[in-house]
Parts: C-alpha cells; structure tokens; sequence
C-alpha cells in the first residue's frame, strides 16, 4: 500500500521517451521482418539436402539444419518431398505451414494490410487448424488414407491463415508496448506497490 504522503500526488506522468518511438518504428516493420525470418526459416529448409548433396556447401552444414529441423518435424522419408536423392528437411504437411506461412506473409505485406478487430483471431485458428484435423483424424482412424496433396493443401491453408493471425497481432503488441512506454513512473515512487 502506498504511505500517505505518496497518495494526494500525480503517480504516473506522461514521458515522450525515444524508446516508444523506437518501438511505434519497430511496429511498423514487424511484417517485413516477419517475412525475411520466414524467406530464411524456408531457405534453411530447401539448403539441408542441396548441403548434404555436396553441392558446392560443406556436408556438415546440412547435417546440422537436418539435426535442427528433427526436433520440430518426424522427418519421415514416406511423408517428405526431394529435392535430388535428398528429402527436404521437414516433412509435407510442415513443409506447406512454414512455406504457406511465407506466402500469407508476403500477401500480407504486398496488400499493406493494418491490424483489424472485425474478425477474432480465435476463429481464424479453429477455421485453419479443422481441415489439418480432419485430414490426420481420418488418416489415424483408417477412414481414408491420407495423401500428400492433402497433407500439402491443409498444412498450406494453415499457414496462409496463421499468417494473417501472427502478424497483426505482433503489430499489435508492439504497439501496446509503446503506449506503456510513454508512461514513465516517477523515481520516487518505484519501489511501492498496491496490495
């Protein structure tokens, strides 16, 4: 509980720090950052077999994306593309998320979309994660045997979708950080708190 003498004054004033600007900037450049980390994330998968190849790249280096990517991905060779006589580092269905991913983040960027409130981001999840789980349910269940057009398509449509989920809400909470940092709370009253 804050003493007496603390209450009657001003507990919060408004700072114009270079740090909420910094960061407004930074908001504005979330998209694009958010599309080289996906070029390079989707490179890293495509370079694994072209490394262990031997195609002009040291061996260990695509050892070490193969090594990377196992533990997010099975890695089977049934379920994976080629590139030559070498699988791509991730399976299809993860495949098309992170490269769906890329796709919906370049759409995303070349449309200039803004950070909208008319749709919950919720639903967008569900309505992207049901085909996926309609696809590996049936596939377990021995209701149909899943293909790799139908890992691609529901692995790619959720990409696409999370794309357009992660990347305004990124914008947005860079944006509440900046709102927070243009408030500085005085130096005297730092070190108390409301029980």
């Amino acid at each position: 509980m804050l003493t007496h003498r603390f209450r009657s004054r001003k507990r919060i004033r408004p700072c114009h720090s270079s740090s909420a600007a910094a960061i407004v900037t930074l908001s504005s450049k979330i998209p694009v950052m958010l599309l080289y980390g996906a070029a390079i994330w989707c490179a890293a998968i495509l370079l694994a077999p072209v490394c262990v190849a031997g195609a002009g790249f040291p061996k260990v280096i695509g050892q070490a994306i193969y090594f990377s990517f196992g533990e997010i991905c099975h890695q089977i060779d049934s379920r994976s593309v080629y590139l030559g006589d070498y699988p791509l580092a991730v399976c299809v269905r993860c495949s098309a998320v992170y490269f769906g991913f890329l796709l919906g983040t370049i759409m995303y960027v070349a449309l200039g979309s803004k950070p909208s409130t008319r749709y919950s981001y919720r639903w967008l999840v569900i309505i992207a994660s049901v085909p996926m789980l309609f696809d590996v349910a049936g596939g377990t269940l021995g209701v149909y045997s899943m293909t790799d057009f139908s890992r691609l398509f529901t692995g790619g449509w959720f990409g696409i979708i999370i794309a357009w989920c992660v990347i305004p809400l990124a914008v947005d909470g860079a944006g509440q950080m900046a709102r927070l940092h243009r408030f500085q709370i005085p130096s005297r009253l730092r070190g108390f708190s409301r029980v």
